[in-house]
């Protein structure tokens, strides 16, 4: 008996030191009421949350016009933090924010109906001042960068993209979407994932919106039995992703993952024992490692990992006090999880900081990006391709079908590839030297 209470008290104290992982910061910043409802990181040091009143959030209802946005800003990785109320938005709420520096921001807002409209709004002298960008309905919902020039903002069946660094948009209504199919906004930045020229993100349907080329070309797959809602996804790169959906009013919860970019899901082999609702995020840098963190309708406050893509999930530990939203991991060593709702008498800190070196030994190895062009795209026989990095220099190339297969292989000093023998599709082009790697989407056609 005095063995096994030892074993039991033992993996109490080792529960209780992995939730320590997570720190908490901020205490007492953030108001009574008010929700993280999204985060971005810039680096290792600058963390953007936006805030809205929760009541507000959780009704539906057309927001009051005497609504004010926060945002909360550090720049000093947690340890200190504004709180920046913006008067320009009065009467709407923000469901996303863009950090694009430690002085340059941007968010969605909306009003619900009340008559403010739905808008991006943007700051350049780290939040003091803020200035409507755009107004259009597709700005109520997820911002995404793809660089720094290309952006996207979609809410439902709108959606409007940018290729001047957000100066002049166009705009574009989906026929893709059932005239009453959304996208759940409430897991903030975990609603919708970016990879390189492409952005996923479901619907209340079950399905998996995914637009490539920059936000001009667009496709929409069944992921989950209908009548399901996907809550958050992630993607590592253009092939695989996870996503977690729930269903029965938020009563039951379950995980997908996918190997061909999304054009077809299955259940992950295990799912958490405990595993309620939850936010999802990729790990960035460490393969295959994904990470589950409670979120406001949580009824514990564990947290839950997988270093295998989902074949197996660790009990990370309690994360104690902890009542959060949206969480992002800028890499191994820098996570964050925002701070969910609270009531007067919650202790409120604004976020909780990763302090740990348990995904580190997963890091990548250290290989830059290549960044390289691709014309035409679609092409029908031969695509070419460029970068600075590649003039007259030996380097691999190949082409990968969705389903991560390796359709051509070569090494070579041209900058041109017969695809002439490939079936119509979509295809990625993965060009690799000896110091730098880089994968890009292109469209095999005989138009």
């Amino acid at each position: 008996m005095k063995k096994i209470y030892a074993l039991v008290i033992g993996i109490l104290i080792m529960t209780n030191l992995r939730g320590q992982n997570w720190i908490p910061k901020g205490e007492g910043k953030l108001f009574d009421g008010v929700a993280v409802m999204s985060m971005s990181l810039v680096g290792d040091s600058v963390i953007w949350m936006t805030t809205s009143s929760w009541a507000v959030v959780y009704a539906q209802m057309p927001v009051p016009l005497t609504h004010l946005i926060r945002v909360m800003r550090s720049v000093d990785a947690g340890e200190t933090w504004q709180s920046l109320s913006i008067p320009e938005s009065i009467g709407r709420i923000s469901f996303d924010i863009l950090g694009i520096s430690r002085d340059t921001a941007w968010i969605t807002t909306q009003d619900i109906e009340s008559g403010r409209g739905r808008a991006l709004m943007k700051t350049v002298d780290g939040g003091d001042t803020w200035k409507q960008i755009f107004l259009h309905r597709s700005a109520g919902g997820y911002l995404r960068a793809f660089d720094q020039q290309h952006l996207i903002c979609q809410s439902n069946k709108y959606v409007s993209t940018s290729s001047d660094g957000g100066l002049t948009w166009s705009s574009d209504t989906l026929t893709l979407y059932d005239q009453d199919e959304y996208n759940l906004l409430v897991s903030g930045s975990n609603m919708a994932s970016v990879i390189g020229d492409t952005v996923w993100v479901g619907t209340d349907k079950g399905r998996v919106f995914r637009t490539t080329n920059f936000g001009t070309s667009h496709s929409i797959t069944q992921a989950t039995p209908p009548g399901y809602t996907i809550l958050c996804i992630s993607f590592e790169n253009h092939l695989q992703g996870m996503l977690m959906y729930y269903y029965d009013n938020f009563t039951k919860y379950g995980l997908m993952r996918t190997f061909d970019g999304g054009a077809t899901w299955e259940n992950t082999p295990k799912i958490p024992a405990s595993f309620i609702s939850c936010n999802l995020t990729h790990v960035k840098g460490a393969p295959g490692t994904y990470i589950l963190t409670p979120d406001s309708y949580s009824t514990n406050q564990l947290y839950f990992y997988t270093k295998n893509f989902g074949e197996t999930w660790t009990t990370g530990g309690i994360i104690a006090g902890a009542n959060c939203n949206s969480v992002q991991f800028h890499s191994p060593e820098t996570g964050w999880l925002s701070a969910g709702f609270f009531d007067n008498d919650s202790v409120r800190y604004t976020g909780y900081k990763w302090a740990s070196d348990l995904f580190s030994s997963l890091k990548n190895p250290e290989t830059p990006a290549l960044t390289f062009e691709i014309f035409p795209n679609p092409a029908r026989n031969i695509l070419q391709y460029s970068s600075p990095d590649l003039l007259q220099i030996e380097h691999d190339v190949s082409v990968l079908h969705p389903d991560g297969r390796i359709i051509i292989s070569r090494k070579t000093s041209s900058n041109e590839l017969d695809i002439s023998a490939l079936p119509n599709g979509l295809y990625f082009l993965q060009v690799a030297t000896d110091k730098v790697r880089g994968l890009q989407e292109f469209i095999k056609t005989s138009d």
